[in-house]
């Protein structure tokens, strides 16, 4: 079978960067639930295009987080070298809840990832479950944190703060709740 040229290869990398600079602007402004054609005719290609490189939204919405991932990693890494092992948790939890909140309705399909380690969104959401495990593990070594609590409880929590909360106050009352839960007796 022949190979393709280097312009069709070029040709198929704009596409799908146009694509997803489309995908994450309809992403934050409507919610998970955006139209897959609407992106396709914002991003000048077909249908056929778009679901060429993306099979289905989760696939779409899942590039677009790992699109993100790098920066979000820095964070991660700049968290684990805080003095403070239960505020790096605390800024991790509020980066969690920040991100999901800015796609509305990436709740429920980022905790399905972590239930199932399935999916298009689950190498992501593992990062994030990875670096809270990595940070509360250190906050739990320095007892701050109750030894009982899990990661995988945690980032349960704030997707679900981050689902529930209509506005940044009614966020903060809920983290604020959260954490007193694991604190340490």
């Amino acid at each position: 079978m022949p190979q393709p040229d280097k312009k069709t290869r070029r040709d198929a990398r704009a596409n799908r960067d146009a694509i997803l600079a489309v995908a994450r602007d309809e992403f934050s402004a409507h919610g998970f639930d955006v139209s897959m054609d609407k992106v396709a005719k914002a991003a000048g290609v077909g249908s056929g295009t778009l679901y060429r490189h993306f099979p289905n939204r989760e696939a779409l919405f899942g590039a677009v987080l790992e699109g993100c991932a790098p920066q979000v990693e820095q964070e991660g890494r700049r968290l684990a070298r805080i003095d403070d092992a239960a505020q790096a948790v605390r800024e991790w939890l509020r980066i969690i809840v920040r991100w999901s909140r800015s796609f509305e309705g990436a709740s429920a399909p980022m905790n399905e990832a972590i239930a199932t380690g399935e999916g298009p969104l689950a190498a992501t959401c593992a990062d994030l479950l990875g670096t809270l495990e990595r940070l509360l593990g250190a906050a739990q070594a320095s007892g701050v944190i109750n030894a009982e609590i899990s990661a995988r409880d945690l980032y349960s929590a704030v997707l679900g703060i981050a689902w529930a909360g209509e506005d940044d106050d009614a966020v903060e009352r809920l983290l604020r709740m959260l954490e007193v839960g694991w604190r340490c007796a």
